[in-house]
C-alpha cells in the first residue's frame, strides 16, 4: 500500500506585520504523536515587509490555525485556518472570528476556540 502523501501550505504570503506571526495547530485522531514542522519558526519583521513561511505535518488528519500576536502581549488574533486535509489556506469562518480567549497565564498561553 502506498504511503499517503505528506501534506504541506505554504503560509500567508503578502501579509505585513510589525509582529511576530506564530503558527499553531489542532490535531484530530488516534491520538498519537504528530510531527509538526515549521521553517522559520517565528517571523519578525517591519511593517510593510512580506513574509513567508511552509509548515507540515505527517499526518493527514489535522488542522492549522495561524495567530497575530503583538510583542509583550498575551492575546492572539485569529488570521486564518487550513481546513481538515486540505492544502488551501483559507480566512477563518465568520463562526470562528473574535472566539479566541485567553485561559491561561503560563509562558505558552493556552487560547479556546
Amino acid at each position: 500500500m502506498a504511503a499517503a502523501p505528506t501534506p504541506s501550505c505554504s503560509g500567508l504570503h503578502g501579509l505585513c506585520f510589525s509582529h511576530v506571526l506564530f503558527a499553531f495547530w489542532s490535531f484530530v485522531g488516534s491520538g498519537s504523536a504528530v510531527t509538526v514542522t515549521q521553517t522559520p519558526r517565528f517571523i519578525s519583521d517591519s511593517t510593510g515587509q512580506n513574509i513567508s513561511f511552509s509548515c507540515s505535518v505527517d499526518e493527514t488528519t489535522y488542522e492549522f490555525y495561524f495567530y497575530h500576536q503583538l510583542p509583550g502581549k498575551t492575546e492572539l488574533k485569529v488570521l486564518a485556518y487550513l481546513p481538515r486535509a486540505s492544502k488551501t489556506i483559507e480566512d477563518i469562518p465568520p463562526e470562528l472570528k473574535d472566539r479566541g480567549s485567553h485561559i491561561s497565564n503560563s509562558l505558552w498561553p493556552i487560547y479556546d476556540l
